[in-house]
């Protein structure tokens, strides 16, 4: 077992006989088939299930998974077009949805959900300079919830296996919605697309590993790189850590804020499709794989609480998959001296 300490505490994150406790598949009906969906977690509202392709087009629905239980929520009034290769976010209760694919065509708009009143609004900038369509990139919130930050994607199709990538760094300020590029004291990662993202609030810190910078090159042009983007700072720095995964693209991203650590499952490399969840112990500096399901890339996952949600993907040129998977991690809190753990917390 591996040991860090958290607060006064220490977590124990438990080997079972194989390592975890196994997948479970969940099986209630939900979304249809899809990859390059966005899955996020929205205060208050579970986790929100956005767009994606299915194979012949590109989506717009949104669906809410909470206590198991899928529900697609209808919305009203204006909307944003079918996409996917998408980036979203949450700032507590609200929901942003930046740029995609739609077709041939790559967006540069963004827009707002409020999940309570099922209403989509266009964000208009306010400043004059604001990043070129894409698509494949990343985006997530400041863990204070003051701006999103976006890096890399596609920004231009010449051919159909021809792209151009960006390595491009930017910043939108939620209170005067403008963009910016920030200047950032170190440099940055190279240029990419179809790139995993998360943010650890504990740490102030935003990850990114692999990716692509190629639209025809499925091998040399992928990475298997992991960076970390450390808000305070306003530094970028690669990260090295014994054992990790190899070169992919179209992997996702979670981060248990309970217990420190960082997950990646999925991805593409070649002909080869990943079937690994990989764990990294930030404190310990250490990956570990463990098993997950069939292999799949551009498939959408989120962290609720201790539980690891998958959905969809794709296993081959023309499989879409439907299925969602939950992984139950496997985790005991130790209190320090005079606490109890109440099931969630230590306390007195």
């Amino acid at each position: 077992m591996w040991k860090m300490a958290v607060a006064g505490a220490l977590v124990v994150l438990v080997a079972g006989v194989s390592g975890w406790e196994s997948w479970k598949e969940v099986e209630v009906e939900g979304p249809g088939p899809r990859a390059w969906a966005t899955f996020t977690n929205v205060e208050s509202h579970g986790s929100l299930l956005f767009g994606g392709h299915d194979g012949y087009g590109s989506l717009s629905d949104v669906w809410r998974f909470a206590g198991s239980v899928w529900n697609l929520l209808l919305t009203s009034g204006l909307s944003p077009a079918s996409r996917s290769q998408h980036a979203s976010a949450a700032v507590g209760k609200d929901f942003y949805v930046f740029g995609g694919q739609h077709g041939t065509t790559i967006m540069s708009d963004m827009w707002h959900f409020e999940p309570a009143a099922r209403i989509w609004s266009q964000i208009t900038y306010s400043s004059e300079l604001n990043p070129a369509p894409r698509s494949g990139h990343i985006m997530e919130c400041a863990p204070d919830q003051s701006a999103l930050f976006v890096f890399g994607g596609v920004v231009q199709f010449a051919t159909s296996t021809s792209c151009t990538h960006s390595g491009e760094f930017w910043s939108l300020d939620l209170a005067s919605l403008s963009w910016k590029q920030p200047e950032a004291t170190t440099s940055l990662p190279s240029q990419r697309s179809r790139a995993a993202s998360g943010v650890s609030k504990r740490r102030n810190l935003m990850f990114v590993f692999g990716g692509r910078f190629s639209c025809h090159d499925y091998t040399s042009s992928v990475r298997n790189d992991l960076w970390i983007y450390a808000f305070a700072a306003n530094s970028w720095s690669p990260v090295s850590a014994a054992n990790g995964p190899g070169r992919l693209q179209g992997s996702n991203m979670m981060y248990s804020e309970l217990s420190d650590q960082l997950f990646i499952h999925g991805g593409q490399y070649g002909y080869t499709l990943s079937s690994v969840l990989y764990q990294l112990d930030l404190t310990a500096g250490q990956w570990h794989t463990l098993a997950a399901p069939s292999g799949r890339y551009g498939s959408a996952g989120v962290l609720i609480q201790s539980t690891i949600v998958i959905f969809g993907g794709v296993s081959s040129l023309t499989d879409y998959k439907d299925d969602a998977w939950s992984y139950e991690l496997s985790v005991r809190k130790i209190c320090g001296r005079g606490q109890v753990f109440n099931g969630t917390n230590c306390s007195d």
